[in-house]
């Protein structure tokens, strides 16, 4: 997947990762990061897809295996070497990465999705094979700030923050066509147990017949079809497609998210009510409090259906408290912008591919 440009002086990168389909939050988020850089007149990229590569049987062997062959081959047609990767992928995925470069003699970068740590999900050795790469990669980005410290702990040497992000459109949503009291709450997401369904639904039980929560996502299989029968303020809608995300919530006053999944990172729900100009109340939890903070959200412990539903009722009886909180979504949303964090991959990029031109530039 190579970019438009020509120009035999750009910054040549290799990028190895899962590409949609299907959509899933590390496909989309690695689509977001080559859409960007493939227009740029100053790069060019190849795309070498892992999605298939850990599949059963032969043809997942087959399909490592050429995997193993692409990246060799490629890593020596350009100037860096950049892998993307979840946690349970990373002892997979980062040898090949980490072999390639190494043989090329080209500079390593890993990004790893999601907030779980490979220290905390993975067995001995897979441990220890996350350990040795990423201790002799040029450098690691994390998604959120616990996991920098956490490899900082384990004696990775080049570590960094780099956090999941979204589109953010030039126009915010126009707050003036919207209702000045917050009562319908929206979640977005797998609904699945450790997203805090349960006490969703006791919530939801005991908050007044103004209020209101609708829940659109997947349904899990650790869930029973009946949770939310005896619940008249929750509706289940089913899942949205990738693009109607934004536009759905967007029809709502705040979102929920009741988490408390052990993987839990930066959830794209989170980035994408703040797109849509909601407030957020969610669990502290885990890097949940890296994105959100008191100026857009109120935190309730998780697994607490009293506090969940206290909250839901503090923000609908106070307005503005929540027209604040709806006002500084954009900020929020900015900061959070895929052109943004693209940008800093690519000047990170460069660093790496000529670490004396960045001295210097620093030192002019």
């Amino acid at each position: 997947m190579p970019s438009t440009s020509s120009d035999s002086t750009a910054v040549r990168i290799l990028i190895i990762g899962p590409m949609p389909p299907p959509y899933t939050g590390t496909t989309t988020l690695l689509e977001y990061l080559v859409d960007l850089l493939k227009v740029k007149e100053d790069v060019t990229i190849h795309v070498l897809n892992t999605l298939g590569v850990r599949g059963r049987g032969i043809a997942g062997v087959l399909n490592f295996g050429r995997l193993v062959w692409r990246a060799c081959t490629q890593a020596r047609k350009h100037d860096i070497v950049t892998l993307h990767a979840s946690t349970s992928g990373l002892h997979v995925i980062a040898p090949v990465a980490y072999i390639a470069a190494r043989l090329a003699g080209k500079p390593l970068l890993i990004r790893k999705f999601a907030g779980d740590d490979y220290q905390t999900t993975l067995g001995p050795i897979g441990r220890r094979i996350d350990v040795f790469v990423l201790r002799r990669a040029e450098l690691y980005m994390a998604e959120s700030k616990h996991l920098v410290q956490s490899a900082k702990d384990d004696g990775v040497p080049r570590v960094e923050w780099y956090p999941n992000s979204r589109p953010v459109p030039e126009k915010a949503p126009d707050a003036s066509t919207k209702p000045d009291t917050c009562l319908r709450y929206v979640y977005v997401g797998r609904v699945v147990e450790g997203k805090g369904m349960r006490a969703m639904a006791e919530a939801s039980k005991k908050l007044p017949e103004t209020i209101s929560i609708d829940v659109y996502g997947p349904w899990g299989d650790d869930l029973e079809e009946t949770l939310f029968e005896d619940c008249p303020r929750i509706q289940y809608h089913g899942p949205l497609k990738p693009e109607a995300i934004i536009p759905t919530m967007e029809q709502y006053d705040a979102s929920l998210l009741p988490t408390h999944y052990r993987g839990e990172g930066y959830p794209g729900a989170i980035l994408e009510s703040y797109l849509a100009g909601l407030p957020v109340i969610v669990t502290r939890w885990r890097a949940l409090p890296e994105i959100v903070d008191e100026s857009v959200g109120i935190f309730v412990e998780p697994r607490d259906a009293e506090g969940l539903a206290a909250a839901m009722i503090r923000l609908s009886e106070d307005p503005a408290l929540f027209q604040s909180m709806r006002s500084n979504t954009r900020t929020k949303a900015e900061f959070f912008s895929s052109v943004r964090w693209a940008e800093h991959f690519l000047d990170r990029c460069r660093d790496l591919i000529d670490p004396d031109k960045t001295k210097n530039d620093s030192a002019s």
